[in-house]
């Protein structure tokens, strides 16, 4: 089965409560998901949140709406890797995408891309994702890897697996370092982008409220554009556009090419995971 795993919690040190933070009258989170419920190729989509976060029914109440399933393993609330070995277990995932709950513009054609990719070269690779040579903007990022790959790195110091054990408890937090960090033990692939259509070097995650202050400009410009609406393609090949109900990435970029001067918003902040 591919799944589709959000992660999201309530408790942060650099933006409390960020999750359920306002942007055009929705929680931020309400955005991600709305923005994965548009993606075409996951089977299933998982909110994954700590047991017994505070706002655990409002992540329900909101998920719902979206045809999300809610998971609250029994782990540490900073072990997120442990949190997606769980959720994965516990709905039968083959195939996991991975998309963090503080990106509210995330492109549901983005998540369709990486998960076919991954999926037309399955035999060859365990990882996959457009994240290692940047050429999205942060807040874009997806990335999909096997749960054979997840669960090695979950029993790595298990002789069986002849793996160096995780001692860093940025590994367990950040989910898929280990799998970076070991490039010829899982096999990756970066997600071919066309830099000249989709490439800017922005932030579109939500760590501090610059951020959401920064994105709130961004939809307000953007939200009544059709999704693809200025891919270079689209004369030759009119199907390309309007297969998602949400502007992407393309549009985003053509908007902060026109406003340059919005990237000083929170352009001194510097990316912490």
């Amino acid at each position: 089965m591919i799944g589709l795993i959000v992660q999201a919690r309530s408790r942060s040190t650099r933006f409390p409560n960020k999750s359920m933070a306002d942007l055009d009258g929705k929680p931020v989170i309400e955005h991600v998901l709305k923005r994965c419920a548009a993606a075409k190729t996951p089977e299933l989509r998982v909110l994954a949140i700590p047991k017994g976060d505070p706002n655990e029914q409002k992540f329900i109440k909101i998920a719902a709406k979206h045809r999300f399933e809610v998971w609250a393993p029994d782990c540490e609330p900073d072990d997120v890797l442990r949190r997606f070995y769980l959720t994965a277990r516990e709905y039968h995932i083959d195939i996991i995408a991975r998309v963090t709950g503080d990106c509210p513009l995330i492109d549901s054609w983005i998540i369709d891309r990486c998960i076919g990719d991954f999926v037309i070269n399955r035999i060859s690779i365990e990882y996959l994702t457009n994240s290692f040579a940047r050429v999205h903007p942060r807040g874009m990022d997806v990335e999909v890897f096997s749960y054979g790959a997840l669960e090695r790195v979950m029993h790595c110091g298990d002789p069986r697996y002849n793996l160096p054990e995780i001692a860093d408890a940025y590994d367990r937090e950040h989910v898929t370092p280990y799998f970076r960090r070991f490039p010829k033990l899982f096999l990756h692939r970066d997600l071919a982008v066309n830099p000249m259509m989709e490439g800017h070097d922005a932030r579109l995650c939500v760590d501090y409220p610059e951020d959401l202050e920064f994105i709130a400009k961004v939809y307000q410009a953007c939200k009544t554009k059709p999704h693809n609406e200025d891919h270079p393609a689209k004369q030759h090949e009119p199907h390309i556009t309007g297969q998602y109900p949400y502007f992407g990435v393309c549009e985003i970029v053509k908007a902060l090419k026109e406003h340059p001067e919005w990237s000083n918003i929170n352009a001194h902040i510097r990316q912490a995971g």
